[in-house]
């Protein structure tokens, strides 16, 4: 995104919060609009990351942050569109795609751009879950 995979330092989280900024500053979308955008991201982030990994022949290279802004809008979709929201999906997103718990972990070993994505939405996923139900919670 923007040339953001060659960040020096962290590449992920500041595509990540780039990301969230982006969605924070503009209209919030309805729900129709995220999953289509979630769609297309995601089958282009397929194609694009998969081709990338062959080509500089890594698995998962650093550069390639769209699987980050695809599991960054999973994670906001659940969430207000506020600021509280959004900063609420940007931390818990980070977390569960730095430590990649559960099944999670597992996903990166799908074959190509599958794998390359799949780990970043099931953490978008999960930290849009969570961090939806403790707004609920603690009336966010």
């Amino acid at each position: 995104m923007l040339g953001l995979g060659y960040f020096p330092y962290g590449p992920g989280t500041i595509t990540s919060l780039a990301t969230a900024l982006v969605w924070l500053f503009l209209p919030g979308p309805a729900l129709f609009w995220k999953l289509f955008g979630v769609g297309l991201v995601t089958l282009a982030g397929v194609f694009v990351s998969g081709r990338a990994s062959t080509e500089l022949g890594q698995q998962d290279p650093s550069c390639v942050v769209i699987d980050e802004v695809a599991g960054q809008m999973v994670a906001l979709s659940f969430l207000p569109h506020t600021g509280a929201g959004v900063l609420v999906g940007f931390l818990l997103f980070r977390l569960f795609d730095i430590w990649k718990p559960w099944l999670i972990a597992d996903l990166e070993r799908l074959p190509g751009g599958f794998g390359i994505m799949a780990d970043d939405l099931a953490a978008g996923l999960v930290a849009g879950i969570l961090g939806a139900l403790s707004l609920i919670a603690f009336g966010g």
